[in-house]
């Protein structure tokens, strides 16, 4: 496999670390920088000077794959989704707008 799990290489909503999270697709992930492929194995993303990276390897939950991130996040001083004690971090997934509504 490729890794890239949805095979359009838009990197949209994906789970990317963008902060972007598409509600309706079965490849998102609870998890900041984390998307499920079309294999059922976990792979994970980054943002890094505007462009996201991919992670070379998959996992085969989601949770690992979000304590990978979590490795490169703290590296980068970027929120996690886990404390080093394993308790829930600052990383959150933000809703996208629905097209055509704006926001106030």
């Amino acid at each position: 496999g490729d890794g890239d799990g949805d095979g359009d290489g838009d990197g949209d909503g994906d789970g990317d670390g963008d902060g972007e999270m598409s509600t309706n697709s079965p490849y998102t992930s609870q998890f900041v920088g984390v998307s499920k492929s079309k294999h059922n194995t976990w792979f994970v993303k980054i943002r890094i000077d505007g462009k996201s990276k991919s992670f070379p390897g998959t996992f085969l939950n989601e949770r690992e794959a979000a304590e990978a991130y979590d490795e490169r996040a703290r590296a980068l001083g970027r929120p996690t989704n886990f404390n080093q004690d394993g308790t829930p971090g600052g990383a959150r997934k933000r809703r996208r707008r629905k097209p055509g509504r704006k926001s106030r």
